[in-house]
């Protein structure tokens, strides 16, 4: 049987699919089983956020038209390129100015639409794009855009305008990943897109929370993430198959315990926000279409109505419903609704999406080089912050009106009641001097990073 890589990101398209077409069915068909009123289990309350992943699976290097792996100048190897669509390649001898590693650049693919890279978790990345004009010579002559996850990476980039011909040039920007996978797309304006190599290194992963239904051990799953014990379910009872190949997922473990029965389950999650929820299911006993039938809703959005999984999967293989919703009060509410049978679960994911701009780290903002440095490992530290203040001056200039406020501040309005004393003018100008100091450290740290 061919299974995907990960047990995630090969069901998600189908999952998204599910769920983008039942969009706009009336969530109140499903609410009855939403059991707000069931405070939240004490189980769940233990629940904590996926811990950290190490570092040495932190950064992904690709070539983009080379067969053979490459290490540059600072010792980190650059493996030959994967699921680039389209394009072909090319390759120049020529010298390159702006970096140390010319083999690095002296191959690239023109012409691609797409790359789409597998990553190790959920989180925010930078992106790095490594270019060389190798062919053109004159400004105009190659025009091109690239997205990453849907979002501009950079727009009508001109390699000779900004850099010249055969000159090293970097493009980097911050993308948040919430389905296992990076997608690039390229849209040329004028002659072919062109990429010489690609550098994807995790700032942060998402806060997550993971639940397999129906044990008390947890499991880590083929990317290596880790999936507590069953907590937050409301009724129901577990069910247990033997040990049994499930189709479409390498992480059958997940799927040989069950939940069935239950109404819902409330899921504490890290903190209020905007999450990617992803419910893991497997029809472990029926073969028969009709038999077993459903819906599922998380905080009120439809992810599936009338769900059967016999039909709509098969007998022992894994089906994942996703879908993005807000959730507010810091739980969870996914609800079951049977229509036919009970409802059944193996697992329920929430990854918090973030804003990439507000994760803290040393390579906060787009940027644009040419020799590859350095690639700053993920953090939480925000380290640069003396580096946008430590000189008094340029703050008012990278902040907005604040900055100016105390020259009109109600210190100066004093002034006329302190006038019959000689000494009182200069007191009103010396207070505002302590009052604007907290001023820059109240600036948003990466504000002043930011092009």
């Amino acid at each position: 049987m061919t299974r995907p890589r990960h047990v995630l990101p090969a069901l998600v398209g189908a999952a998204l699919a599910v769920a983008s077409g039942l969009a706009a069915t009336p969530a109140a068909a499903l609410a009855p089983a939403r059991a707000a009123a069931v405070p939240v289990p004490a189980a769940a309350a233990a629940l904590t956020p996926v811990p950290a992943p190490s570092t040495a699976a932190d950064a992904i290097r690709l070539r983009a038209a080379s067969t053979t792996p490459y290490t540059d100048t600072a010792g980190r190897t650059w493996a030959p390129a994967a699921g680039v669509v389209g394009g072909r390649t090319s390759a120049d001898t020529s010298p390159v100015a702006r970096t140390a590693d010319d083999a690095l650049y002296q191959s690239m693919r023109v012409g691609l639409t797409g790359w789409s890279v597998p990553v190790p978790t959920d989180g925010v990345y930078r992106v790095t794009l490594h270019l060389d004009e190798n062919f053109q010579t004159a400004p105009g002559a190659r025009v091109f855009s690239v997205a990453a996850e849907g979002a501009p990476v950079v727009t009508d980039l001109d390699l000779v305008a900004v850099a010249g011909p055969h000159a090293a040039y970097t493009v980097a920007h911050r993308v948040g990943v919430h389905d296992g996978t990076l997608d690039l797309a390229f849209t040329a304006r004028k002659n072919l897109a062109t990429v010489s190599a690609l550098e994807v290194v995790l700032v942060k992963e998402a806060p997550a929370v993971r639940v397999n239904a129906g044990t008390l051990a947890t499991t880590t799953d083929s990317a290596g993430r880790v999936w507590g014990p069953d907590a937050g379910a409301v009724g129901g009872r577990w069910t247990t198959t033997a040990p049994h190949g499930v189709a479409g997922t390498d992480d059958d473990a997940l799927f040989h315990r069950s939940r069935v029965g239950m109404s819902a389950y409330r899921v504490r999650v890290p903190a209020p926000g905007t999450y990617r929820v992803g419910v893991l299911l497997e029809e472990n006993y029926y073969a028969t279409a009709g038999r077993r039938v459903f819906g599922v809703t998380a905080e009120g959005a439809v992810l599936a109505q009338d769900l059967d999984l016999a039909a709509t999967a098969g007998r022992a293989t894994a089906h994942v419903l996703t879908r993005t919703v807000v959730v507010t009060d810091g739980v969870l509410d996914v609800a079951f609704a049977a229509s036919r049978d009970l409802p059944i679960v193996s697992g329920i994911q929430a990854v918090l999406v973030e804003d990439p701009a507000l994760v803290p780290g040393a390579d906060a903002g787009p940027s644009t080089g040419g020799t590859p440095g350095p690639t700053p490992g993920p953090t939480s530290s925000p380290t640069p912050t003396p580096v946008a203040t430590a000189s008094p001056s340029p703050s008012p200039t990278t902040s907005p009106a604040p900055t100016t406020a105390p020259t009109t501040a109600p210190g100066a309005s004093p002034a006329p009641t302190a006038s019959p004393s000689p000494s009182a003018p200069p007191a009103p100008t010396a207070t505002p001097g302590p009052s604007v100091t907290p001023s820059p450290t109240a600036t948003p740290v990466w504000a002043c990073t930011a092009p």
